[in-house]
């Protein structure tokens, strides 16, 4: 594509330039917007003409195979969706339908995604790094998503979700460069801590509700990133039994 545009320079006259992109230049427009129309194969297709995990200067304009990843699992993550008998996704935004479960198919494409970015963080550099981490931020804030239509997920289904990202990450530890290895560790600190919360949640409705394994989560319960807000947000919603039997909880775990 090409375009024109005017610019104001330093002797007070207009002057009109043109820009035109290379041939040779790496298809990052085309792959971007490949990527928001959740067009995922396509994306991969396109990556792989201009030779896989392509990464140039700056930020802006990298292209790598991690970033597939990433977005095609924030998709399955936040979009009501079955899957139909020949693989593809139907989203439904119906809102009484964001509630559904997982299916095994979106299960099994998860946790593809996951294996993927983890691989990519140990071959793909900085770069790779970076989009490990936001995949993991990702997973974090699954239950805070405010968009109308966008499920929620069950509290089993979010703890499964959080103990796989977290040995994604603990298992390329010893494979990264030393330099990411804290930022890395302080993301597996996160996680477990929100996965403290989970269980903690979980514990202390298991004598009142049969489906304590199965309550959609969502906030402000989920904002608790430990078990300390946890308990904070259950006093604030006049929860004070569910409160008290998450600080015995905890009391119980440290001795």
């Amino acid at each position: 594509y090409s375009f024109r545009y005017i610019i104001f320079n330093s002797t007070c006259s207009y002057e009109c330039r043109e820009f035109i992109t290379s041939t040779e230049s790496p298809p990052v427009g085309p792959f971007r917007l490949l990527l928001a129309k959740a067009q995922f194969d396509k994306a991969d297709e396109l990556l792989s003409s201009h030779c896989d995990n392509i990464t140039l200067s700056d930020d802006l304009t990298t292209l790598h195979g991690s970033e597939v990843a990433l977005w095609q699992l924030r998709h399955i993550l936040h979009s009501p969706s079955r899957v139909t008998e020949d693989g593809e996704q139907n989203i439904k935004q119906d809102f009484s339908n964001a509630h559904d479960g997982l299916s095994p198919q979106l299960i099994a494409q998860a946790k593809q995604c996951v294996r993927r970015l983890a691989t990519g963080a140990v071959s793909g550099g900085d770069i790779g790094v970076f989009f490990l981490r936001e995949a993991s931020a990702s997973v974090r804030s699954w239950p805070q998503e405010k968009q109308q239509g966008q499920r929620k997920p069950r509290v089993n289904e979010f703890r499964m979700a959080l103990a796989a990202i977290q040995s994604s990450i603990s298992n390329v530890l010893s494979s990264v460069p030393k330099r990411h290895v804290l930022s890395l560790q302080d993301e597996i600190n996160s996680l477990d801590k929100k996965m403290q919360c989970v269980q903690l949640l979980r514990e202390a409705l298991s004598s009142s509700s049969a489906n304590s394994r199965d309550f959609i989560l969502s906030p402000p319960l989920a904002n608790a990133s430990c078990p300390y807000e946890l308990y904070k947000i259950l006093l604030s919603q006049g929860a004070l039994t569910t409160a008290e039997r998450v600080r015995q909880l905890q009391c119980e775990l440290k001795h």
